[in-house]
């Protein structure tokens, strides 16, 4: 039910549940792909294995967290899902 209100609302809107904590909760900035389930990964040109370690662990984290509808990550999906659905209100 949930995945299907997420589509409903914005055919680009589930990546968001994946981007939006990589960005506020762990300083990794990644970027939806358009209006598809599609997630680039921006790294420098440079890249250590602790800063490797670091994404692959916090990515862990956000898609445990994703899988609990009602967690945080599911709120601030449904907050933007439900505006959109509204048309901005």
């Amino acid at each position: 039910m949930e995945w299907k209100l997420i589509h409903a609302a914005s055919a680009g809107l589930f990546p968001q549940l994946i981007v939006i904590p990589l960005h506020r909760d762990h300083g990794i900035i990644t970027m939806a792909s358009g209006h598809n389930d599609v997630i680039k990964l921006l790294p420098t040109m440079v890249i250590t294995e602790k800063e490797v370690d670091h994404f692959l662990n916090a990515m862990e984290a956000i898609l445990r967290n994703s899988q609990e509808v009602g967690s945080e990550n599911w709120k601030t999906i449904y907050q933007i899902a439900k505006r959109t659905i509204k048309g901005g209100d």
